[in-house]
């Protein structure tokens, strides 16, 4: 006689099923376990895959309801004890569970509970919410399930709580057909069970979680209102309930009704730690920051001691919040609130529980700089590999030096200059003259200005020669020029000037593709910026125009311009080539055409408007006088 029958219930589930019964091969290798397995109907490659693992496969077509499968795999059990377990499951302690059911202490048990880790997403099993769920059970002809949706499994006591683990990938299902198929299956059954008994709290919660499954919170939170609304002196019963209520509303961004929600769940169980964690999430986000730490500082104390709380053994109440990521975004709150508030060694407790690497990083730089410790700063950046982190290292002391003094600064500038790297170069640049143009030129030969933080724009700011500015913004692109040109005017002021003046009296040739390039960038954010003096800059528009033109007469066919401009989704081509159209006419006398085309210029960019027909205007008062 087998320990233990595994019975398992499957249909199209090609995709998940080889993953399940790996985990199961131990059991069965070692003559422990039997493998059951019931199709409802797959027409993929499920039967043939589950030939390679068992002999016992039975087909018995979908009738709509889950228990009654469920209680035709159960049929076919020889073992001791019978095993639950799903296809999109995963079973993680096997060892632990071969010793379990040989330990002489199982008599004592008839029901033995495991957790149950249902993932948030395929490539990260450290995020995850937990319920400890009934899943082996004794195989005396009693055991059975009830409820043709969300079949219950109907179980003895006494009930052995084990610290064995199945890890559930049904929620990161990536086939989205197969979602959809899922959704559509559950969600209709539930719906017509409620038409039958509208009342049925259980099935209004159940359709809600549905939809949450499916991303449809919206209509989760209306299941999860009117089942709140139908609950007077019974919520004690529906905690469970509550608690997803209370994380779709967080979710849905309806903070205030979340709060509601949590607290009455606290009311009733002390220990319900989610509801603390979702507490300190909310008030830290609605601007209520200490209260938001004292639920965050409850719900790290109770974590610490979840195995012997009494949820941690409650089988009815799912923990959406004690895993490693949620813990680490509760101690990077805490962490942050006190470095923030020079409490060095309180945010000290907390640097070991935080493991998302960029919040790690940015907490270590501002722990670092607060306690002064540059050299350390220096050997943290130096012992980073990922280059991704390197500049998000970076990002975070930019931002703290925007708060600092000069000293301290400056101390930081010259133990940075040490760095081998573009951001060290930088850094040497703000302390220091020597070899100041090498500098310059071997940082912006480094910097990929498309894709970094804009604070390494602030080496235009040491760049004496303004020729040599536009000669480095010859080689860029036209958006890294205006973002680069943007930056400069609103954090270095003296750049208005000097950009006003190039723009003003510059001599470009016609056919300078690169030097014409440059001038429509900065002239076309120069000119935005100041619509309301227009007419003060008419005239930089009308270079902004005339060399456009002169561009695209070097990248474009202009001899096919009429075709041309139908076809291109840049619009501010198309307003150079249709104004290249325009001038055409004119020049033969056509005016009405002109005006077409002009018209039809008008509509590439509305923020240009006052500027157009401005232009519109003089154009034809030059011509009536002639």
């Amino acid at each position: 006689m087998y320990k233990l029958s595994i019975c398992m219930m499957v249909k199209d589930e090609e995709k998940n099923l080889e993953r399940c019964l790996n985990s199961l091969k131990p059991l069965l290798e070692n003559n422990i376990a039997e493998l059951i397995i019931i199709d409802t109907g797959s027409k993929d490659n499920t039967i043939e895959i589950a030939k390679r693992y068992t002999d016992k496969i039975y087909i018995h077509l979908w009738n709509n309801n889950f228990s009654n499968m469920r209680n035709i795999s159960i049929s076919y059990a020889k073992g001791e004890w019978i095993l639950i377990i799903d296809a999109d499951e995963r079973l993680d302690n096997t060892d632990e569970l071969i010793k379990l059911l040989i330990n002489e202490k199982l008599k004592d048990f008839n029901t033995i509970s495991l957790i149950v880790k249902n993932l948030y997403y395929e490539d990260n099993e450290n995020k995850f919410s937990s319920l400890l769920s009934p899943r082996i059970f004794r195989n005396d002809g009693s055991f059975k399930y009830e409820g043709a949706v969300h079949n219950q499994p109907m179980c003895k006591r006494p009930n052995l709580s084990a610290n064995i683990s199945i890890t559930h990938f049904g929620y990161v299902l990536t086939d989205k057909v197969l979602i959809r198929k899922k959704f559509q299956r559950t969600s209709s059954l539930l719906i017509e069970q409620l038409q039958e008994n509208p009342n049925n709290l259980y099935y209004i919660y159940q359709l809600a979680v549905t939809y949450n499954m499916y991303g449809k919170d919206d209509k989760a939170l209306e299941e999860f209102r009117k089942l709140y609304s139908k609950l007077r002196n019974n919520k004690k019963d529906f905690l469970y309930a509550l608690a997803a209520y209370a994380k779709t509303a967080f979710n849905m961004e309806q903070y205030y009704e979340a709060i509601e929600v949590a607290k009455d769940v606290i009311k009733y169980r002390k220990d319900y730690i989610d509801m603390y964690y979702l507490l300190g999430m909310i008030n830290v986000k609605i601007g209520n920051k200490e209260d938001g730490l004292k639920y965050f500082k409850e719900y790290l104390e109770l974590i610490t001691n979840y195995d012997n709380l009494e949820i941690a053994k409650d089988t009815k109440l799912i923990s959406y919040f004690i895993d490693d990521q949620s813990i680490s975004n509760a101690s990077f709150e805490l962490a942050t609130y006190y470095i923030e508030n020079g409490e060095v060694e309180q945010c000290k407790k907390y640097l070991n529980f935080i493991i998302d690497k960029y919040e790690l990083c940015n907490i270590n730089v501002k722990y670092l700089i607060a306690e002064k410790n540059y050299k350390s700063l220096v050997e943290y950046y130096n012992n980073l590999k990922d280059n991704n982190l390197k500049e998000y290292f970076a990002f975070s002391v930019e931002k703290i030096l925007q708060n600092i003094n000069k000293t301290d600064a400056y101390d930081i500038f010259y133990n940075l200059s040490n760095v081998n790297d573009e951001y060290g170069l930088l850094n040497k640049l703000r302390i220091s003259n020597e070899n100041k143009n090498t500098t310059i030129d071997n940082i912006i030969e480094k910097v990929d200005f498309k894709n970094c933080f804009t604070f390494y724009y602030d080496v235009f700011q040491y760049i004496d020669d303004f020729d040599k500015i536009i000669h480095y913004f010859k080689k860029m692109d036209i958006d890294d020029i205006r973002k680069i040109f943007k930056y400069l005017v609103n954090e270095h002021y003296n750049f208005n000037g000097k950009f006003e003046q190039y723009l003003i009296n510059s001599n470009i040739r016609n056919n300078d593709i690169e030097g014409n390039k440059v001038y429509i960038a900065i002239a076309y954010e120069f000119i935005i910026d100041r619509i309301e003096n227009y007419e003060k800059y008419y005239n930089v528009f009308q270079l902004y125009i005339d060399r456009g033109i002169n561009y695209i007469k070097q990248i474009y066919q202009t001899d096919k311009a009429r075709i041309l401009y139908k076809n291109l989704s840049n619009n501010e081509d198309k307003l150079f080539i249709l104004s290249f159209i325009a001038n055409n006419y004119i020049e033969k006398g056509s005016f009405d055409l002109a005006v077409k085309y002009f018209k039809e210029a008008l509509k590439c960019n509305g923020n240009l408007l006052s500027y157009m027909n401005l232009h519109m205007k003089s154009i034809f008062i030059d011509i009536s006088k002639e």
